[in-house]
């Protein structure tokens, strides 16, 4: 059993129902958290590496198009017509490759900032009409890193929501800026929601009220 609900549970401030439920449900959401947090960090590692590979692939290729630029070069000089036709039609070949390399990679830049994006948003009740036109607006106020990293989203998303609340839809409480599951310190009691740190204080701000 959570410490918390067992010394309120000693202390006779609850009953062995209501702290029965209350471990439960604490337990339950630490699980999400968990589960969360672990799924994030599988599909982050899983797009890093595709970004490096990726990064390879684009770099392969810029060098192999260079070496084709140095044939090609050479061939003219000796008159080869032929050969340049040849090693032009190899560049070009090169270079559509190239364009659709880096059209993957700005997929999985785009892929990474809706995952980041969607993953924060979650967290919050936004009102169902704006959440596409969110997303869009969001991913113009993040940076990328030159290594593909995507950092600091949860801030920014914060920062954003609480500038323009109008964003948020009206909690149960008549509110707004609660979470999907209610924001620690504005959604309903029965509720969980906001960053990890934000859902970990409303869990102790419920132990502490004695609410089931």
């Amino acid at each position: 059993m959570f410490n918390k609900v067992k010394e309120l549970l000693e202390a006779n401030k609850i009953d062995n129902e209501v702290a029965t439920i209350l471990d439960s449900e604490i337990q339950a959401e630490l699980k999400k958290l968990r589960d969360e947090a672990k799924q994030y960090r599988l599909e982050k590692e899983e797009l890093a590496k595709s970004f490096d590979e990726i990064v390879k692939s684009k770099e392969a290729i810029e060098s192999k198009v260079a070496d084709i630029d140095k044939k090609i070069a050479q061939a003219k000089e000796e008159g080869k017509a032929e050969l340049v036709k040849t090693l032009e039609a190899e560049k070009q070949a090169n270079q559509e490759l190239q364009a659709n390399i880096q059209q993957l990679q700005q997929a999985n830049i785009d892929l990474k900032l809706t995952n980041a994006i969607t993953g924060e948003l979650s967290k919050y009740n936004i009102k169902k009409d704006v959440v596409e036109d969110l997303g869009l607006l969001l991913k113009s106020k993040i940076s990328v890193g030159d290594d593909g990293s995507v950092d600091g989203v949860g801030d920014i998303v914060k920062t954003f929501l609480d500038e323009r609340p109008t964003y948020l839809a009206p909690t149960t409480n008549g509110g707004t800026g609660a979470g999907s599951n209610g924001n620690a310190g504005n959604g309903s009691v029965g509720n969980l929601g906001g960053s990890t740190s934000e859902r970990i204080a409303a869990i102790k701000q419920r132990i502490e009220n004695g609410n089931n």
